[in-house]
């Protein structure tokens, strides 16, 4: 306190105690790093991208929190059983499906919608479908042809299929990869998630 006498009197004046002056570090050091969930659901083809490819940590490395449900041998009612549980999904989804049982198209057309459907009501705003594949593009064309129809404000068919007709070396025992076919997967679509990053 400051005190200044006067003729009239003494008059105070309380000092402004100014907290010492703080240099602002650059936005990258003081954002956390923030981790977006992501599901992905998927077969054989996901478990080898998890499992030999490395997409679990290369999703964590760019920011993702991902939760991979992937199973050998499942297709898309077995996906309808993952989701019906759940009170909610993350806004984005990633479905690698549809390569089993097998090309045949059955009830196939119905499951996808039931599953997409199921995915939006449950706050999935972005699902990402990876189509099925082979070595020889037509075998899976009709399952491919539902997906494409799937396509809506939340529904994207990804991009890996053109990649891997570009890529054809990439193929294993088909319809599965090499290892380095996985990573290369893994690779994509963590870069196919990014712009959805936000």
């Amino acid at each position: 306190m400051i005190f200044l006498s006067g003729a009239c009197g003494t008059l105070f004046r309380p000092t402004v105690q100014r907290p010492p002056a703080r240099v602002s570090p650059s936005p990258d050091a003081t954002t956390p790093f923030r981790l977006v969930p992501v599901l992905i659901l998927g077969d054989s083809i996901t478990v080898g991208a998890r499992d030999i490819g490395g997409l679990q940590g290369l999703l964590a490395g760019s920011g993702w929190n991902a939760e991979i449900v992937a199973q050998i041998g499942v297709g898309v009612p077995w996906a309808k059983q993952q989701v019906e549980p759940r009170l909610v999904v993350p806004q984005i989804v990633v479905l690698e499906l549809g390569t089993n049982p097998s090309p045949l198209i059955d009830d196939f057309e119905s499951d996808v919608h039931t599953l997409i459907d199921a995915l939006v009501a449950r706050g999935a705003r972005h699902i990402i479908w990876i189509q099925p594949e082979a070595r020889d593009p037509m075998e899976y064309a009709e399952k491919d042809a539902v997906i494409a129809r799937a396509v809506s404000s939340h529904v994207h068919v990804s991009g890996w299929a053109a990649k891997l007709e570009l890529n054809p070396q990439w193929f294993g025992a088909d319809p599965h990869l090499t290892q380095e076919g996985y990573r290369e997967l893994a690779l994509f679509l963590t870069e196919e998630l990014g712009p959805l990053h936000g």
